[in-house]
Formats: structure tokens, sequence, C-alpha cells
């Protein structure tokens, strides 16, 4: 049986919760996930599935159980001659179970993120990927970005 994809619910938060935090855990393997880090996922997915917010969830259900999810979390930048409405969305977060890969599961979630783009008038849709993740994005229709600017960042949080 093929998995459901659907909108993320509230009852939703405990499954994403312990998605994240195994993914995480995962990545680092060898840094131990603090408590605080622990209490602000499960506020942030109680948060965020609770009302309206900026950031969406999909995620994939087979036989009662999430399976994959993905986010697509909203921002408003000034209009430009690419996206005269402003309007984007950055893809975030897409992660299949590792026992479930390779299904076309994580193709459905991003079928279900862009259907719902399309309805908000969305008129980019970006992201980051690794290199295994490239051939699932560029069927999916994604391309690297032309401009190809070097990315900066300056952290306000940890100072």
């Amino acid at each position: 049986m093929a998995p459901i994809v659907r909108r993320a619910v509230p009852a939703d938060s405990g499954a994403l919760t312990r998605l994240r935090l195994d993914f995480v855990s995962a990545s680092h393997p060898d840094r131990p996930i603090p408590d605080d880090f622990v209490d602000a996922t499960r506020r942030f997915f109680g948060t965020h599935l609770a009302g309206s917010s900026p950031i969406a969830f999909w995620v994939a259900e087979e036989q009662g159980r999430i399976i994959a999810h993905a986010a697509l979390i909203l921002f408003q930048k000034l209009p430009n001659l690419q996206n005269p409405g402003g309007l984007e969305g950055y893809v975030s977060n897409v992660l299949t179970l590792a026992a479930h890969r390779r299904r076309g599961i994580a193709a459905g979630l991003l079928d279900a993120v862009k259907a719902d783009a399309r309805e908000r008038g969305i008129g980019r849709l970006w992201l980051f990927t690794s290199e295994d993740g490239e051939p699932l994005y560029a069927r999916a229709g994604f391309e690297r970005a032309a401009n190809d600017a070097p990315m900066m960042e300056l952290m306000l949080s940890g100072c």
C-alpha cells in the first residue's frame, strides 16, 4: 500500500519531534543532544502546527506511522524581475526514514509542496541539497541557482 501524503496536523507534533531529534542525532553522532534543544524542538512543532504559521509541514504516513516529512517556509521579499509578487518558499527538512527510501515518497511530498506553493501564488521555491539529494530535486524540476552567489551568515544567538 502506498503511503498517504497529507498536511501535518497538531496531533503529529510528537512524531515530527522524534523524527527531527533522530535526524539531528544521526547527523551529529559525536554530539549529545541537550535537553534545551529537545524542549525547543517540541515547542517549535507544537507552536507551528497549532495555528497560523509561515511554516507548513507535510507528512507521509504508512499504516498509521509517519515515515517522511517536508516543510515549506514562506518568505515575503521585495518584488523583483524574476518574481514580481516577491513571495518565496524555502523547502526544508525533506526526510524519509532509511527503511522507506527509494520508493518515491520524497517525490510525493515535493509534489504536495509544489501544489500548495502554486495555490498560494508563491513565485519561487528554493532549497539547499546534499549531493545525494540533488537527483531527487532535479527530477522535481529544481535547477542549480543561476546566481551562484556565495552565502554569508551572521549568528546572533550564542554570542
